[in-house]
This record gives C-alpha cells, sequence and structure tokens, in this order.
C-alpha cells in the first residue's frame, strides 16, 4: 500500500515538475472531493443519493485527501482543519464519513515525516469549521439560537446585542460563506 501511495505521488507531483502540472491536478482534485463530500451527505442526511454509493466514495475521497495532505501543506492544513472541526460540533455522523475520516488521517500517518501543518491558518480554519457547522444547523432551522449557544459549548455570557449580530449573520447561509 505504501509503495502505492508512493507511486501516486510520484506520478502526481514529481514526473510533471510541480507549476502548472500540481496546481490542477490539485484543483481538480478539491473539485472531486467537494462533490463526492456533496453526494455523501446528501445521501445520508435526505436519502436523495444511494447509501452504497456514498460509502464506496468514501475510500478514493479519504484516499485522495490523504494523498494530498502528504504532498502540499495546504491541502494537509485544510482537510486536518475539516475533520476536526467536524469532528468537534459532532458531524462525522454515518458510514462513509467514519470510513473516509479514518482514511484521511491514517495516510498522513503513515507518511507522517512528509506532513507540513501551518499552525496558525489551521487554529483559524478550525475555529472557522465550528462556527459554519453551527451557523449551519442555525440557518437550516435546525435548532434555535440557544440551543445552537448551548451545543456550542455552552458559552455563556453573549449580550443581546451578540445574539442579534449572529441573528443576521446566520439567518441567510449566503452570509455564513464569507
Amino acid at each position: 500500500f505504501g509503495q502505492w501511495l508512493t507511486w501516486v505521488h510520484r506520478m502526481l507531483f514529481e514526473l510533471g515538475g510541480g507549476g502548472l502540472t500540481e496546481a490542477l491536478v490539485i484543483i481538480v482534485s478539491y473539485g472531486l472531493i467537494g462533490a463526492s463530500i456533496k453526494y455523501i451527505d446528501q445521501a445520508f442526511d435526505l436519502g436523495v443519493f444511494s447509501r452504497k454509493v456514498a460509502t464506496f466514495l468514501a475510500i478514493p475521497t479519504g484516499l485522495m485527501m490523504g494523498v494530498l495532505m502528504i504532498s502540499n501543506g495546504a491541502s494537509a492544513t485544510i482537510f486536518l482543519a475539516i475533520v476536526f472541526g467536524v469532528a468537534i460540533t459532532r458531524k462525522i455522523d454515518n458510514l462513509a464519513f467514519q470510513v473516509g475520516s479514518v482514511l484521511l488521517i491514517g495516510v498522513p500517518l503513515v507518511f507522517r515525516e512528509l506532513l507540513e501543518i501551518n499552525w496558525f491558518p489551521f487554529g483559524m480554519l478550525v475555529l472557522a469549521g465550528i462556527v459554519d457547522e453551527y451557523g449551519n444547523d442555525w440557518s437550516d432551522g435546525r435548532k434555535n439560537k440557544r440551543a445552537v449557544l448551548e451545543s456550542a459549548g455552552g458559552w455563556g455570557g453573549f449580550s443581546e446585542r451578540s445574539l442579534w449580530v449572529f441573528e443576521v449573520l446566520f439567518s441567510k447561509r449566503s452570509f455564513m460563506k464569507i
């Protein structure tokens, strides 16, 4: 397995000489990963797609994310922050996401000497991911504002004005992505 990942890494990043080839591989990979994650999420949350296909998609998606993590420091920072954010908010809630998360963490653990994490952006992205997940629940109406704040660790001390700011920002999902 380790030899296969080394071969994939070499084919994608070393033979092309980096630069444009690496950028194109990363862009296409991010698109495929995003589409797969959305498919998995819709299959398990809304039942729109096949759960069997979604579970199968978790394997190549997790492996692709793992290979990108050992090949690219920015990808390592982003993907690890995503996993931490969804884990903290308890959103790894189905078999496909559990399988994908294990692969996403497992591949870089095997090749940890190649892993580069940028810690300040990592912290900021984890925080943004947490806010995004709780904001999704709020804007989708799955939780009211008090329930979101309580599930966010019971953060107290919010004034009514602070709650109003959250209400304005999270009442529409489009504001959350800014």
